[in-house]
């Protein structure tokens, strides 16, 4: 079974809260431990100097007294002595001594319920607003995983739907570049008929079509090698660009410049082809 990414994504966030909340725990628990030896030590050498004056006084009733205020205050669980049960053995807890040597140990038992019992409060409070915050964090990552999913399905149908405008153009481009190729044979065909020079510029003006006495007066050679010339390449129409451009600004109305010995007629049709006839004539 494939678990959802933003389930993934959002139990590794989970695992790594209640990581930190138990590194946190950890860190307490020791901090709690040092507090209490620390607060162990600092009774028991307030209560060590009297409890050896009244070793030393053999006064029993006054160290049972000094145990029993201990062990009432806040914060000790237990405190009583341990005697050894052989010389110079100190048991544990914290040493007593009299001038003789040691006579005994105190031993406390400390805890702070009450600092514990806020710390344990602020601890449960952070892993309940933990759990919020991680809730809200699943619920945002479901919504950016099916916003993403989405997104991917829109940009599957684009693309889909691109593709086919692009075959769909690829097939216009196809069946325009064919009917050009048939216009222009058969546009080519029908001035090879034709006796006097005659050549038409395309839209581009660029040699769309000519006849055989139009490429011999301008010296291009073959007709297939002549055809999408510029009229720049043309040295017999280079210089015949102000006249180009004003037949193209003025369709229908013939335009005349002389030219290599020649006199050149242009006209653009006004039926919006955008195309130039040049007519290439002798001097009268």
């Amino acid at each position: 079974m494939k678990i959802p990414p933003f389930l993934r994504n959002a139990l590794l966030a989970g695992m790594a809260i209640v990581g930190f909340l138990a590194l946190q725990a950890a860190f307490l628990r020791n901090a709690f431990r040092q507090l209490d030896q620390l607060l162990v030590e600092r009774l028991a050498h307030s209560v060590a100097e009297v409890l050896n004056e009244a070793h030393m006084a053999k006064d029993d009733l006054a160290i049972h007294h000094v145990l029993y205020a201990l062990s009432k205050s806040p914060g000790v669980v237990q405190a009583f002595l341990i005697f050894p049960l052989a010389p110079n053995v100190t048991p544990d807890g914290y040493p007593l001594r009299d001038k003789s040597g040691p006579w005994g140990s105190l031993y406390l038992t400390v805890s702070d319920r009450l600092t514990r019992r806020l710390v344990r409060k602020q601890l449960l409070m952070g892993a309940f607003a933990s759990s919020f915050l991680w809730g809200i964090l699943t619920v945002f990552l479901y919504r950016v995983e099916n916003r993403i999913s989405d997104l991917c399905t829109e940009v599957a149908e684009s693309r889909g739907l691109l593709e086919l405008e692009k075959n769909k153009l690829g097939r216009s481009e196809e069946r325009e570049g064919l009917a050009l190729h048939q216009s222009s044979a058969a546009l080519q065909a029908t001035l090879k008929r034709l006796t006097e020079p005659l050549l038409l510029l395309n839209q581009q003006q660029r040699i769309w079509a000519l006849n055989s006495a139009a490429a011999a007066q301008m010296n291009l050679g073959t007709l297939d090698t002549a055809l999408q010339k510029s009229w720049h390449e043309i040295p017999l129409l280079a210089p015949c660009g102000k006249a180009i451009e004003q037949s193209l600004s003025t369709p229908g109305q013939p335009v005349e410049w002389p030219s290599g010995g020649l006199r050149l007629r242009f006209e653009t049709p006004d039926d919006g082809s955008g195309g130039t006839w040049i007519w290439l004539m002798k001097h009268d």
